[in-house]
């Protein structure tokens, strides 16, 4: 057989081998950032089957003292299903300071921050100033901020990359 199951145990257990490997190769450490967890929670499982395989691995990377990190993404009706079966695994990742709601910094401010961060980190100097007209930052922000309208970062990194390809393509601003 080609493939067993992943359970817990053996997950931690090959994370375990892996940051060996990374620290071996001289890095600091190992961050994996596992994307799409939804798609794990609405799998084909009990509902209550993969809260405790959540819990498992929670529980232990929480006992591991390794250089090992773990970041989360998930909308919010995925940590809402969490919450409902299993608020003690957000509760532990909250009490190890391992448990972050990004929602908060994606308000109105946020495109009008990142720029600024893009424009120093990048020294975009005068063009990166051109890219956008006066109010379209705040616009994005508008947009992205809601849900009905907008995606929320994605909507932002998607109208970032059309405003620098509409001024690469014809010298104006967005």
């Amino acid at each position: 057989e080609l493939t067993r199951d992943v359970t817990p145990p053996r997950l931690l257990r090959f994370l375990d081998e892996v940051t060996e490997v990374v620290l071996q190769a001289d890095f600091k450490g190992l961050v994996i950032l596992p994307d799409e967890l939804q798609q794990y929670i609405s799998k084909s499982k009990t509902h209550r089957t993969i809260i405790e395989e959540l819990r498992q691995f929670v529980w232990g990377l929480i006992s591991r003292k390794t250089a090992l990190g773990v970041l989360f993404s998930m909308p919010d009706y995925a940590e809402s299903a969490i919450r409902e079966a299993g608020d003690d695994i957000l509760q532990r990742l909250r009490n190890e300071n391992l448990y972050y709601n990004l929602g908060g910094i994606y308000g109105r401010e946020f495109p009008t921050q990142l720029w600024e961060r893009y424009h120093d980190a990048l020294d975009l100097g005068e063009v990166g100033g051109r890219i956008f007209n006066i109010g379209t930052l705040d616009a994005i922000g508008q947009i992205a901020s809601r849900p009905d309208l907008g995606n929320g970062p994605r909507t932002v990194i998607n109208l970032f990359r059309a405003a620098i390809e509409h001024y690469r393509d014809r010298g104006e601003s967005f």
